[in-house]
């Protein structure tokens, strides 16, 4: 008898499939962390990655986002399944079924291939509880409207899938089969880059998917007609606990304001400009704050801090910009901020775009470092008991800072001034690898 089988005659099947679903990190909670670790938590590491192919080949270091990273992973888990599926017969089925657990596809041709497989063998199909759709390199060109029918006929091949991802670009007619589909599933977590004339149908669907649990939605803009729309009617969403939007959000927070999720413990959101879908948003927030742990609010126009804060006492989490004109961060002292973080903050480093502006508007440069700092000098232990860390988000600012060797001259002073408030006040200020804000690679 080989070492295979005695260890397969030592423990049962069942057994075996748990343990290796840890292995290829298809637990059961993972889906549930798939979702979470990506558009939800703002707070999550980037990471700094040193390549030798860039910088024609000298070498230079480039900055992975969480959801690179996600992406790499799910890629690296098919690595590992497909190498138990050689370790013996009864590895193979179990590892068989794990490869079709979680799905990663990034071209459509890889859909049409995996639903023939299905078709021929259905009980694959039943397996499947999570499906990505991810262009392997980013690009906003929509694909053929046939993609829409494939993923269409996706969920009705299988009838326990979870977790939908959809970032692939579709026009709004495509995606308009794709949502009449959705309100026969059971879907808790979807994640989708969908057209503005297409979203009133979306969020007025999505209120038939009482399972949902996560929502992350990027809403695109186009040159169609949006669609006139009848008075939103209220709705309950009992289990939506996260909820991610940004792009072109007025419609559908509009109707978003006639919910009422009773388990949502975190929002984040990112505004264009447009006063009155962000007092849609404050008016959805305002409702749900008390229960709220992690708010975050990327938006070029202001909003009051600290009404906000006063209203959502439980928040350990809490993402704004400091470049708002914010004269009071709090009306008083928030004992369970712990995360705070910062976006934007060209301004005040003064290095690529920043270094721009600052150029074509000194006037308006200078006030706002003034804002800015006036925001940082505020967050103390008086104020914030349980904080801990203070992080500036911005990838593209901390390659900046990389490219310039630091923040410009004629900001060195003020982002010295931080470092000191931060020491002071025993915070640590990161950037968003979440390394000592500074250490440059």
């Amino acid at each position: 008898m080989s070492t295979h089988q005695s260890m397969h005659e030592m423990l049962p099947i069942e057994l075996w499939r748990r343990i290796l679903s840890y292995a290829v990190a298809d637990s059961p909670n993972d889906l549930l962390l798939l979702a979470r670790q990506t558009s939800f938590s703002f707070m999550k590491d980037h990471e700094w990655i040193y390549s030798p192919l860039l910088n024609a080949g000298r070498g230079d270091w480039f900055i992975r986002t969480p959801e690179e990273a996600s992406k790499l992973l799910q890629r690296s888990s098919y690595g590992v399944k497909k190498a138990i599926i050689l370790v013996s017969r009864a590895w193979r089925i179990i590892a068989t079924e794990l490869l079709y657990t979680r799905i990663v596809l990034e071209r459509p041709g890889h859909l049409a291939a995996l639903l023939d497989r299905f078709q021929d063998h259905p009980e694959l199909a039943w397996w499947t509880r999570s499906v990505s759709l991810y262009p392997y390199l980013p690009t906003t060109a929509p694909v053929s409207a046939a993609v829409s029918h494939l993923i269409v006929r996706l969920l009705e091949l299988c009838p326990n899938i979870e977790h939908l991802c959809v970032a692939f670009y579709l026009d709004a007619h495509p995606s308009s089969s794709i949502i009449q589909k959705l309100c026969t599933t059971h879907l808790q977590h979807l994640k989708w880059i969908i057209p503005r004339q297409s979203s009133l149908n979306l969020i007025r669907s999505l209120t038939s998917l009482k399972s949902l649990r996560t929502l992350d939605l990027q809403i695109t803009d186009s040159d169609l007609p949006i669609p006139i729309a009848s008075p939103p009617s209220s709705c309950t969403m009992p289990n939506l606990g996260c909820i991610s939007l940004s792009g072109e959000l007025t419609e559908f927070v509009n109707e978003l304001n006639t919910w009422h999720c009773p388990l949502l413990i975190t929002f984040s959101i990112k505004l264009p400009v447009d006063v009155s879908t962000q007092k849609a948003c404050l008016e959805f927030i305002t409702r749900h704050a008390r229960q709220l742990i992690s708010l975050n609010i990327n938006s070029v126009t202001p909003w009051n801090v600290a009404d906000l804060l006063r209203d959502s006492p439980n928040l350990r989490e809490f993402g704004f910009n400091p470049d708002w004109p914010i004269s009071k961060l709090i009306h008083f002292p928030h004992d369970n901020l712990e995360d705070i973080g910062l976006h934007e903050m060209w301004y005040g480093f003064e290095v690529g775009q920043g270094e721009i502006l600052t150029r074509l508007r000194p006037v308006i440069a200078g006030a706002v470092r003034i804002f800015e700092d006036r925001t940082i000098t505020q967050i103390t232990r008086e104020n914030f008991p349980r904080v801990r860390r203070v992080r500036v988000l911005d990838g593209a600012l901390l390659k900046a800072l990389y490219l310039n060797g630091g923040p410009a001259q004629e900001s060195v002073a003020l982002c010295d001034g931080w470092m000191k408030l931060s020491e002071v006040e025993g915070w640590r200020l990161e950037d968003c690898t979440g390394t000592k804000l500074g250490l440059l690679p």
